[in-house]
């Protein structure tokens, strides 16, 4: 403890707690324990979150939470005295407590918010406040401010109290929005906008707590407003930059997937069908070769704006993406029907090509090949729909392009079919498959805690293919073990590759399929892999699907057995619900489960989607089950996670796959922020 916080700890008008980073008293002052119905001797070793009000324990775990990952927070801590129950209410500040840059806990400062002072103590807090504070009356008028509410906001409200809050637009009243909480929880918290003084856009993070009842009898509500705009405008060009291609500006191939996705989820809800079309632009090559790729480039962008304008006009909205080079793709929206809408479009782009392109000060005709897959009939995934355009795309380009081809999913014709899968089994003969390593890091510290091997297939038929793609390939070729084995060997060497560069030693988690696992035959031989392969259990984390163990329980819990017997960490995969305990998971010695990246997607936007995260992440925790979540895109999917209890994750807001040498420097620093 330094002198500082020594000296304060001496101060009969503060009252200080140091707290470690569990949030657990370690030194406090006199005044601090009085307040809190303690003594020094019984204070030390108190959890402040065991003195907080049940109704208040989500904004204080919220607060403290904040303050260990560096944050000034300042609130209302409500609570109840230990000997007798009694409910209180203090002005607290929780600084952040750091050495040599690493935190080590919390300093809390607590001023009386009722008694002789009157909250004066309180106020004096709250004006030496970086972030805006206001007092509200009941109805959501502003009655008093801090001189940062003018410094953020613009507004000076002096003199001119009790007022609307004035940066929000005209009739808005942000109590309508945040009493629903403050009744079930005793706290709110939400992001909201409005308008500087100087009509400058304004985003601003709002919390609102109760004041205690002895207060004047108008003052009802603590309003703090943090200026969230840099974030906000930097999370818009995040995402702008994770979702869109940068050269057209249109959803790029994962954001369109997601799209599919959630457009799926949608027709199996209502009952209805979708339409996916897959363009590929015919003479495209020829042009790029002669002009070179700028004017290339400008081709494309000249047909994307074509194709924005047609989408555009279309009946419902479509959504369109470049999915790479002079492929593209649009989704046509849940509907009864919709093959008129599709063959209508197909038409409408057909048409677009009727005009030339000027490349150079020449004239170019170009064509293109459609390609369209209508579902679900079933159980579709989005990459089974733009697997089945795609090879209708093909077909429409051996009928010599210009041309459009729908075709129903499940794919019909064998002929492609089984060329995919010739291809795929070519590909594992010239060592096409590639693991990529992905870093899985702890949600709280952004620490790397493992590494996951990602599939990738380099070569094909012609395309790169997704891991989902290369997944279903193996899966039509009955080649589930060959790629799993491939892709341990590569692991093989990586782990080599890492103890040779002296990297700190994580565990890469490696996916086995379902079909491996489920048959007695490949399930022996990836134990005989594992035995010959001279890692050592601990240096691996083997995930398992989990519709694997409630399909094929007689072959699979068996062999998790015997694989944790020799101490492998295992985890169950793609977990969807809550009830995951009944598929047989008690049988088997788990470490962790990792939600279905479905899910994921969806939340924190989708209610129901969030609500089965919050459940799963809570049925884990009474099982003392660590929880991952994998396909993390955006900031508030990273934080709603955190906040549910998930512990890890892994996706393209964090780092992308990539090959080990453009991942062993984060592995070196430790951590990805």
């Amino acid at each position: 403890m330094d002198d500082t916080w020594h000296a304060l700890l001496e101060n009969p008008a503060v009252g200080l707690a140091l707290c470690d980073l569990q949030c657990v008293i370690q030194h406090a002052n006199p005044v601090f324990a009085s307040l809190f119905g303690l003594d020094v001797c019984t204070a030390r070793g108190q959890a402040l979150l065991r003195l907080a009000s049940p109704h208040a324990l989500e904004e204080t775990l919220h607060n403290l939470r904040r303050a260990c990952s560096g944050e000034t927070r300042a609130f209302i801590f409500h609570g109840r005295h230990p000997h007798n129950l009694q409910p209180f209410a203090v002005m607290m500040a929780a600084l952040p407590l750091a050495s040599a840059g690493r935190p080590e806990g919390v300093a809390c400062l607590a001023f009386a918010l009722t008694g002789p002072a009157g909250g004066g103590d309180a106020l004096t807090l709250l004006d030496s406040l970086g972030e805006a504070a206001a007092i509200l009356d009941d109805a959501g008028h502003i009655l008093w401010t801090n001189p940062a509410f003018t410094r953020i906001t613009g507004y000076d409200l002096s003199g001119l109290t009790p007022s609307p809050v004035p940066f929000l637009p005209a009739g808005t009243n942000l109590m309508n929005r945040a009493r629903p909480e403050l009744t079930r929880n005793g706290f709110w918290q939400g992001e909201v906008e409005g308008q500087k003084q100087d009509g400058t856009r304004l985003a601003l993070l709002a919390s609102v707590s109760p004041l205690p009842e002895q207060l004047p009898e108008d003052a009802s509500w603590l309003l703090l407003l943090s200026d969230v705009s840099h974030h906000r405008n930097y999370a818009e060009q995040l995402e702008r930059m994770v979702h869109h291609d940068t050269l057209t500006g249109l959803l790029n191939r994962e954001a369109f997937r997601e799209r599919v996705a959630n457009a799926l989820y949608r027709c199996r809800d209502a009952g209805s069908r979708l339409a996916v079309l897959f363009l590929d632009l015919d003479g495209f090559k020829a042009v790029n070769d002669s002009h070179g790729h700028k004017a290339g480039d400008r081709l494309l962008g000249d047909f994307s704006k074509r194709l924005r304008a047609l989408a555009h006009e279309a009946e419902g909205g479509v959504d369109v993406a470049r999915l790479g080079g002079d492929e593209f793709a649009v989704l046509i929206p849940p509907q009864t029907d919709p093959l008129p809408q599709a063959e209508s479009l197909c038409r409408g782009l057909l048409a677009l090509f009727d005009v030339p392109f000027s490349v150079s000060g020449q004239q170019h005709r170009l064509s293109v090949s459609i390609g369209a897959s209508l579902g679900p009939k079933g159980h579709e995934t989005a990459s089974d729909l733009l697997h089945c355009a795609d090879q209708a795309m093909y077909r429409a380009k051996r009928k010599g392009g210009r041309r459009f081809f729908i075709q129903h999913y499940p794919t019909e014709g064998a002929d492609d079919l089984s060329m995919q899968i010739i291809d795929f089994e070519q590909a594992i003969r010239h060592q096409q498959i590639e693991a990529h390593f992905q870093p899985i890091v702890d949600l709280d510290s952004g620490a790397i805690t493992a590494i996951e091997a990602r599939v990738r297939w380099n070569g094909g038929i012609g395309q790169q293919l997704t891991a989902a793609d290369v997944l279903r390939a193996a899966q039509q070729a009955e080649a589930n073990w060959l790629l799993d084995h491939a892709v341990l060997e590569q692991v093989v060497v990586a782990m080599d590759r890492l103890a040779t560069e002296a990297v700190t030693a994580l565990p890469v988690a490696v996916n086995i399929s379902a079909a491996t696992c489920a048959n007695d035959t490949s399930a022996a031989q990836l134990e005989g892999f594992l035995s010959r392969s001279g890692l050592k259990p601990e240096q691996l984390r083997l995930e398992f699907p989990c519709e694997a163990l409630s399909k094929s329980p007689g072959t699979v819990v068996p062999l998790l057995q015997r694989l944790a017997a020799k101490g492998h960490a295992i985890a169950i995969d793609h977990v969807a619900s809550a009830d995951f305990k009944a598929t047989h998971l008690n049988e088997v010695p788990v470490q962790a489960i990792k939600l279905d990246e479905d899910l994921v997607k969806q939340a924190p936007g989708d209610a129901a989607s969030a609500g089965r995260i919050r459940d799963i992440c809570l049925a884990a925790q009474k099982q003392s089950l660590r929880v991952g979540a994998e396909g993390v895109v955006r900031l508030d999917q990273l934080e709603f996670l955190r906040q549910a209890g998930c512990h890890e994750g892994q996706g393209p807001l964090i780092s992308r796959p990539s090959p080990l040498d453009h991942l062993l420097f984060l592995l070196k620093k430790g951590r990805c922020w």
